[in-house]
């Protein structure tokens, strides 16, 4: 099921990439999601929130998301099931679906 998320995934920021490219500037646009770490609610493929440059703090997961998309210079992340990312690191990569349970994170 995973797989078939992230390929998902995978088709839909690829077309959002090919829709901005060929559309080209309109107005002044807001901050690029597609840098630093973007979490996303994947049935609407919504961007909840956008951290542009990530610092390896502890920080946590914002509400109503459920897909991580890690963008160019991270290589991890990693999600703690207690609020101020202590306990055991669970690793996610930078392709990958949030869990309930994922409550901080930080990156790597």
């Amino acid at each position: 099921m995973r797989n078939a998320l992230t390929r998902t995934v995978i088709g839909l920021v690829s077309a959002v990439a090919l829709a901005g490219a060929v559309a080209g500037p309109a107005t002044a646009a807001p901050a690029d999601p597609e840098t630093g770490l973007s979490f996303y609610a994947h049935k609407e493929f919504k961007l909840i929130k956008n951290f542009p440059q990530p610092d390896g703090g502890c920080h946590l997961v914002p509400a109503g998301a459920d897909l991580l998309v890690g963008w160019s210079g991270l290589t991890n992340v990693l999600a703690y099931s207690t609020p101020d990312c202590t306990g055991q690191a669970t690793s996610l990569g930078t392709l990958r679906s949030v869990d309930s349970g994922d409550v901080s994170f930080r990156t790597e």
